[in-house]
């Protein structure tokens, strides 16, 4: 847990220390950084957003900031394993051979039976193709993948997408005709 200064301030003292923050330079706002939050400040040198976070910083220190309790709960949540600091990279494993072509292929290409594979989050998923619009996931049937999908990530995301699967195309009014 990063250290907290106990620093209380006035409110005419805070509005004078935000005052004098548009006045200062960047290695200055670099030292108020380190008077206000106690740690190393950022390596940028973006003037404006130095100022933004050593306001708001002012204000927290005005208005008595977070409480402790909510700070180990923040920390809880940002526990740094489960930060993804660059993009996943993932692989779809397929127990039928499908062709290596550059395109992905098509869910309606797919025969019943096969069985879509994503590693996400270091667990494997299992997803079988019962028929058209027709899924199992952990024993549970489902309509379409982007239910699936959105189950495993818990946010919406496309199903063709997840499973790296070629998009489906969109039906129009005219196409029903």
């Amino acid at each position: 847990m990063t250290t907290r200064y106990n620093i209380t301030m006035t409110q005419e003292q805070a509005e004078a220390r935000i005052a004098r923050l548009q006045t200062l330079n960047v290695n200055n706002l670099q030292k108020e950084w380190v008077l206000l939050f106690g740690t190393k400040p950022y390596t940028t040198n973006n003037r404006q957003f130095l100022i933004k976070r050593l306001t708001w910083r002012i204000k927290c220190i005005l208005n008595g900031g977070l409480s402790d309790r909510a700070l180990m709960r923040a920390e809880a949540i940002a526990d740094e394993p489960y930060i993804r600091l660059q993009p996943q990279k993932y692989k779809v494993e397929r127990v039928k051979t499908i062709s290596n072509e550059a395109q992905p292929p098509k869910l309606e290409d797919l025969e019943r039976g096969t069985v879509l594979r994503r590693v996400y989050k270091g667990k494997t998923h299992e997803v079988t193709i019962l028929g058209a619009s027709s899924f199992a996931y952990e024993g549970v049937r489902y309509d379409n993948l982007t239910a699936i999908a959105w189950k495993i990530c818990g946010y919406p995301k496309s199903g063709n997408s997840f499973f790296n699967l070629a998009p489906t195309p969109r039906k129009t009014a005219n196409a029903k005709k």
